[in-house]
């Protein structure tokens, strides 16, 4: 009985959109009555149709168990190679669908012979035109195609797994499709250390943001330059840039080379203090910018960071202020993350949002 289902089900799956719906309602069914049969369901002839939609809701949400399984010789990782579909070939690739690119069955060694035959017919059809059913166009398309492919394939041979490639290839518009959840862990990791030293009063933040919060209003570029350890070279620096005051410096919008250039002319600046004080202008110059556009804007990270805090010390942390002024509208992602107040499974969670974090399927 159940093979008379499938035979029914496997044509649906090649049916494209037209057949979705009646797939979808046919699994919903034998789900409600405890048969087995829909993890059986093959992906071959979906692969082979390019119905990606129908491949999503097989393995993502029914989760069949045929992702490695052969269907007349080919597995649906083979019958991809073969139909030329790279989307669908890298999307089964993320699936955990096998290549065994160092066994006879290697799917690498498919995607080599596949361009080999295709650049035979393409001279084939130049030369003689009617010796083919494709036109040359549509023979270089495919070739074209076959090569993304390949260049996949030979990656993910070179690195070992697909995963490997993809953590190397995170630009690729395939990995950015079908991966976009492949988070670093390096960049959580490096954080989560700084963390800790800080927490530990072994390291500390740099001071350039905490000495623009602490900036008055119209406040002298002296003072501030004086916070930031440059106070014995302030009126040299202050006539180098010609600014006075800190709001003066922030209207500048100066770019790194207009920077460089007015400060060619002091003599002695030493490499950490220019750094010191280019980050302090980067920083105000971004303190002007409106707040909150993207994920990773500094604003955005502090709200996440704030709602994670306990109720009772988000509730002091929002009233804070800065000599009258709400302590929110200072509030930088960093300074809450780093704050000994945030617990621990909290700062994770932070952190992992604004980095990405792959979770396991």
């Amino acid at each position: 009985m159940d093979d008379e289902i499938l035979e029914e089900i496997h044509y649906l799956t090649g049916r494209g959109l037209q057949g979705y719906k009646q797939l979808q309602r046919a699994v919903e069914e034998g789900f409600a009555s405890g048969a087995s049969w829909p993890a059986q369901i093959n992906l071959n002839n979906a692969v082979m149709t390019g119905n990606i939609t129908t491949l999503r809701f097989l393995v993502d949400e029914v989760g069949v168990k045929t992702l490695n399984s052969d269907c007349k010789g080919y597995t649906p990782l083979q019958m991809a190679v073969v139909w030329g579909q790279v989307d669908i070939l890298v999307y089964l690739l993320t699936r955990g669908a096998e290549p065994n690119l160092w066994m006879k069955s290697s799917v690498v060694d498919q995607a080599r012979r596949r361009q080999t035959r295709l650049e035979a017919s393409l001279s084939k059809a130049e030369e003689y035109p009617d010796s083919c059913n494709l036109d040359p166009q549509q023979i270089l398309d495919l070739f074209e195609k076959g090569k993304v492919m390949l260049e996949v394939l030979e990656g993910v041979e070179a690195q070992g797994s697909y995963n490997a490639w993809a953590v190397r290839n995170r630009s690729h518009p395939l990995v950015r499709r079908f991966s976009w959840d492949l988070g670093d862990p390096e960049p959580r990791f490096r954080l989560t250390v700084l963390r800790a030293l800080t927490l530990a009063n072994r390291a500390s933040l740099l001071p350039e943001r905490e000495v623009l919060e602490s900036c008055e209003p119209g406040e002298a570029l002296t003072k501030a330059l004086g916070r930031l350890g440059l106070g014995n070279r302030a009126h040299e620096l202050q006539d180098a840039l010609q600014a006075f005051t800190v709001p003066q410096l922030q209207q500048k919008n100066l770019t790194r080379e207009d920077f460089d250039n007015l400060l060619r002319p002091v003599a002695l600046l030493s490499d950490g203090e220019h750094r010191r004080l280019w980050r302090f202008v980067m920083e105000l110059q971004e303190d002007q910018k409106p707040k909150a556009k993207t994920r990773a804007t500094n604003g955005y990270v502090a709200k996440a960071a704030l709602l994670a805090l306990p109720r009772t010390k988000r509730k002091a942390a929002a009233e804070a202020t800065i000599e009258g002024v709400p302590r929110a509208a200072f509030a930088d992602g960093l300074q809450l993350i780093f704050h000994e107040a945030l617990p621990d499974t909290a700062f994770v969670l932070v952190v992992s949002f604004c980095y990405g974090l792959r979770l396991s399927r």
